[in-house]
């Protein structure tokens, strides 16, 4: 998805509780977990076209997704330390 579409939305700016995008991003794990657990060995190898990265592996996308919420939650977490929550 662009993300930059994706913030700029309409309702991005209305005053939504947080837990709203959560139940979102558990959602979409459960459904990913669901599906990943029934990937065979060689799947994981098998290429696909990212649309900014060309071609990468299935176990390359996971790992890219994984780090990008670890940098996400270092955000989360390193302005509650400079708010001193």
């Amino acid at each position: 998805y662009n993300q930059n579409q994706w913030a700029n939305a309409s309702d991005a700016a209305a005053p939504t509780p947080i837990e709203s995008s959560l139940l979102i991003l558990r959602g979409l794990h459960a459904r990913w977990v669901a599906m990943l657990e029934h990937v065979p060995e060689s799947g994981w190898s098998r290429p696909a076209i990212h649309p900014e990265r060309g071609e990468v592996t299935l176990e390359a996308l996971l790992a890219i997704y994984a780090s990008h919420g670890e940098k996400h939650a270092k955000h989360i977490t390193d302005l509650r330390a400079a708010k001193g929550w």
